[in-house]
């Protein structure tokens, strides 16, 4: 649990780092691509994908490709760079999901979500205390109800789930 918290808040930095530096809607489509790398968890997991997921996963790298191919190809460019912390986000991000499942019949999904954010909430303490100055009573109200809906009953729904369905369902 403590490897996918670390895992969790690596994910975190790049998915900041693809956000800076990638266009909105490439790094988006390049976050969403964590189901393809979840398709790990046939080997880890013992799943079974069905054929038409295969398909799927085809049709979907696919679309990837096609995406990337409108831009030119520089290491140096700022979209490649988003685009790379994004995609490195993304397989991060089915580890940890793997790690999840594989550790969800041992804990509850509260006890997933307070693992999930252990590790991550010592790394990004220091720009809490960075951004002090600027924070507000609304800022802080915002962000708050903002934890509770995705952070605790979001996740607390997909950790959930997660226990009775496939990773390649999820």
């Amino acid at each position: 649990m403590f490897l996918a918290s670390f895992l969790n808040a690596l994910r975190m930095f790049l998915y900041f780092v693809g956000f800076t530096y990638a266009s909105v809607s490439n790094a988006v489509i390049m976050l969403y691509t964590w189901p393809i790398f979840a398709r790990f968890s046939v080997f880890f997991l013992k799943e079974k994908i069905e054929c038409m997921n295969i398909f799927l996963l085809f049709v979907s790298f696919i679309g990837i490709v096609i995406v990337y191919m409108g831009n030119g190809f520089s290491f140096l460019s700022k979209d490649f760079i988003g685009m790379s912390a994004m995609l490195l986000s993304a397989c991060f991000y089915s580890m940890t999901i793997i790690i999840f499942k594989s550790e969800s019949k041992k804990y509850s999904q509260f006890e997933i979500i307070f693992y999930q954010n252990l590790v991550g909430s010592f790394v990004f303490l220091p720009f809490l205390f960075r951004g002090w100055s600027s924070l507000s009573f609304f800022k802080v109200d915002i962000v708050s109800v903002h934890a509770v809906l995705v952070g605790v009953i979001g996740f607390g729904l997909f950790f959930s789930a997660l226990k009775n369905i496939k990773v390649s369902t999820a």
